[in-house]
């Protein structure tokens, strides 16, 4: 394009000249003056980040995947800044009713969608009221307790509640979504949980530009974004393999970012000066499920306090954390990471590896191995074996040797099996399993995990996986859940995490650590934090001058 100007650009010079020496008076020649230089274009600024997963679906409504890719376009009315800090997003503050049953939300002025319908209170009500009405799977546990939404005027949004939700609306609004009433309410119910919206229209600070399956997706900076001018003006996720090739990807300057590096490839990374590393402990854990229905399909035996204490006994938990992590993880006993800050409790003492004791504990409840085969027997007189499942995978695989091999020295059989994600998923609702080694990547707030124990996650499509249905911990939630002081609902999740511990419906083995790493000698201002591609953290992302 710039060389057909310049040439066009001489052509009418050489045109002119030529008519002045035909039909005007002799002169003096002049030079004929240069045409002004064209403006320099330069090129957008474009991240490209290294993955083995993008998103399974581009509909916000059925994915459960690819949070952070959807933040950047998506914004939620309260938007999270830290580990376990939230903040102003579409709306600017809040105030709520002494009672707790209304929030009134100020909404923030001059945002649209991609494209360019604005977005107002109405707006955010309409998406709130058709989020219930369709009962969308992937955004209605963020409306716990919620009845309706009214907007007041364009800033103002009132959000009634049948209960008060507690000290986490501004959490579980994360889950709630702000969807274009003018494109989403035009669909069907087939479309909603179909193909939904294939351009992906947000109010976020970038837009779907491409998306390939398992291939790559480019977004592009919006330029009405309303958190104002963006440094980067392109982002690319290239997919690869596995994140082994995504890191080779990163050294070969293939690709700027790489997040969830592998522990195994930190070491070769600190060899290259030209790439940083964050590493931060994460909101997640690892560990292993025993099957806690009381109608399971377990041994009953599997159901005994002691036979649960002695389990615990037998998983040694820094052998995989040296093994599995390589060091990049830390010992767990809560369902509430320690990276999790005031939510979690500090108090609980875990169960130290010791099969000695385990054994111990078996043989005074007269679990004992009366045949001399290494296996005990259950009081009916049952050898004391259990179906033992994972996930495929190196990690899974080798975690599942540690734990059978401990298992088997306190007389308990455990032969590990693994099997595809979804063979797994098909374990439920029958409960159909003795133990599971499964982990979890989770909110770095507590309320999504202490649902998960909930007897309503127990039912079809619910999310828990040891099939606890315990009264006790339904009245701690339940109370929990409500609580407006922070100070009293700190205690009463302490209280929560300690009685899950004593129940046992899972051994917790582990948290691992996130670890980021990008290229120096690209990109700077990257966060601190455990996920450096959050859009707190990109947003702050900027080139090397």
């Amino acid at each position: 394009m710039k060389r057909t100007w310049i040439y066009t650009g001489w052509a009418v010079v050489l045109i002119a000249a030529v008519l002045l020496v035909a039909c005007g008076p002799k002169a003096t020649p002049t030079p004929a003056e240069e045409p002004p230089a064209p403006a320099e274009v330069s090129e957008p600024v474009t991240l490209r980040i290294g993955t083995d997963y993008i998103v399974d679906t581009l509909n916000v409504c059925t994915t459960w995947y690819g949070y952070t890719t959807h933040a950047y376009i998506h914004d939620y009315l309260w938007q999270r800044g830290t580990m376990d800090e939230y903040g102003p997003g579409l709306a600017e503050s809040y105030e709520t009713s002494d009672d707790g049953l209304v929030w009134t939300w100020h909404i923030r002025e001059g945002v649209t969608f991609h494209d360019g319908v604005p977005f107002d209170a109405e707006a955010a009500a309409w998406s709130l009221n058709w989020i219930k009405e369709h009962e969308i799977p992937t955004m209605i546990s963020g409306l716990t307790g919620f009845d309706k939404a009214v907007a007041v005027d364009a800033t103002t949004l009132e959000v009634y509640y049948t209960e008060a939700p507690g000290t986490s609306v501004s959490q579980l609004l994360l889950d709630a979504r702000m969807m274009p009433p003018h494109i989403w309410g035009e669909m069907s119910e087939e479309q909603i949980v179909g193909e939904g919206d294939p351009l992906d229209i947000g109010t976020g600070p970038y837009k779907l530009v491409s998306y390939t399956p398992e291939e790559n997706m480019v977004l592009e900076a919006n330029p009405d974004y309303w958190g104002g001018d963006l440094a980067i003006d392109r982002i690319i996720y290239q997919q690869y393999t596995n994140m082994d090739a995504a890191v080779q990807a990163l050294i070969a300057g293939e690709v700027d970012v790489v997040q969830d590096v592998p522990s195994t490839a930190v070491d070769v990374l600190k060899e290259h000066s030209n790439i940083s590393i964050i590493e931060n402990p994460s909101a997640g854990l690892n560990e292993l499920i025993i099957n806690s229905h009381e109608e399971g399909t377990q041994p009953k035996w599997l159901l005994d306090p002691v036979v649960r204490l002695a389990i615990a006994h037998a998983v040694d938990k820094q052998q995989i954390v040296n093994a599995v992590w390589l060091g990049h993880a830390v010992i767990g006993d809560s369902i509430i990471s320690p990276a999790m800050g005031k939510w979690r409790n500090p108090n609980i003492e875990d169960i130290p590896y010791d099969p000695d004791e385990g054994n111990r504990l078996l043989e005074e409840a007269s679990f004992v191995d009366s045949d001399g085969d290494g296996i005990r027997e259950s009081l009916e007189g049952e050898p004391m074996e259990l179906r033992f499942y994972a996930e495929e995978g190196p990690v899974q695989a080798r975690t599942l040797e540690i734990i059978s091999n401990g298992l088997q020295q306190i007389g308990i059989s455990a032969t590990p099996t693994v099997m595809d994600a979804e063979s797994m998923i098909a374990l439920y609702p029958a409960c159909d399993f003795d133990l599971l080694y499964w982990d979890w990547s989770i909110s770095p707030l507590p309320d999504f995990i202490l649902s998960v124990f909930t007897c309503a996650e127990r039912e079809e499509g619910g999310w828990s996986d040891s099939c606890l249905c315990d009264p006790e911990y339904e009245r701690l939630y339940a109370e929990q859940a409500s609580e407006i002081n922070v100070e009293r609902r700190v205690e009463l999740i302490h209280e929560m995490q300690q009685y899950l511990f004593d129940q046992r419906p899972y051994v917790v083995i582990s948290h691992r650590n996130r670890i980021g790493a990008y290229r120096n000698d690209r990109f700077t201002g990257f966060l601190d934090q455990e996920n450096i591609l959050r859009e707190n953290s990109l947003l702050q992302v900027r080139p090397v001058e």
